[in-house]
């Protein structure tokens, strides 16, 4: 988590690695965005790959945390929430 947070890993990228299983925290995965909203999820992936929290964000996912304990940290939260409330 060290390593990741000091982007010392350049086999990991967020967006690909943490990004999927964060959204099915929040019940979503990438089939749930269209082609209308590939800009808005793109920018979302450019938020992950940036996030300064990777390690705990990981450290996260490791341990199964629910929704509730992510949203705290993660800075796509509020988009996979709103998104999660029009995709239902």
């Amino acid at each position: 988590a060290r390593t990741l947070n000091r982007a010392g890993s350049e086999d990991l990228i967020p967006a690909q690695t943490l990004m999927p299983p964060m959204m099915a925290c929040f019940g979503l995965e990438a089939d749930d965005f269209g082609s209308e909203e590939r800009v808005h999820f793109g920018e979302m992936q450019v938020v992950c790959n940036r996030c300064p929290l990777v390690g705990r964000c990981w450290k996260a996912l490791r341990a199964d945390a629910g929704w509730e304990q992510c949203r705290g940290f993660c800075p796509n939260a509020g988009a996979f929430e709103q998104k999660g409330l029009t995709a239902a």
